[in-house]
């Protein structure tokens, strides 16, 4: 049984894992629902439902579908963060220690009024590697 910071560290490396195993054991070109990143991936319900599908064009790279900026969740997360999702293309690099590095016009962040796609995800933390001693909490 795991304690409560147990239960959250494993939730924290929980996203960047089943994107990770996403990147590595789908095939190119095949398209994944929210539904399938929870239970065939392990990505939390909560990231899930941010998501109607994405499909993987290669190992690196994805073209994502975020749900609709009517859904509740979805504007509960763009009321209260600075993250800008749009419909289309993320990066993914590995980095070391366990970080990934994402690019492109699929999320970014809004900062000083100038919006960012070059980002260094670790754990539940985003930073902008332009932009230094900032960071955004992600995920929930």
């Amino acid at each position: 049984m795991f304690d409560d910071d147990d239960q959250q560290q494993k939730q924290k490396t929980s996203f960047e894992d089943g994107l990770r195993k996403v990147l590595k054991s789908a095939k190119v070109n095949e398209t994944i629902t929210s539904k399938d990143l929870v239970s065939k991936y392990g990505v939390p319900s909560d990231a899930a439902s941010l998501i109607n599908s994405f499909t993987k064009l290669s190992d690196s790279s994805i073209k994502i579908d975020w749900v609709s900026g009517l859904n509740p969740k979805m504007m509960l997360v763009n009321g209260v963060s600075d993250a800008i999702f749009k419909d289309g293309n993320i990066n993914i690099v590995p980095l070391k220690n366990g970080t990934i590095q994402i690019s492109g016009n699929g999320i970014g962040i809004k900062y000083q009024g100038k919006v960012y796609n070059n980002l260094i995800i670790n754990n539940n933390s985003a930073t902008i590697p332009n932009v230094k001693g900032m960071s955004w909490k992600i995920g929930f």
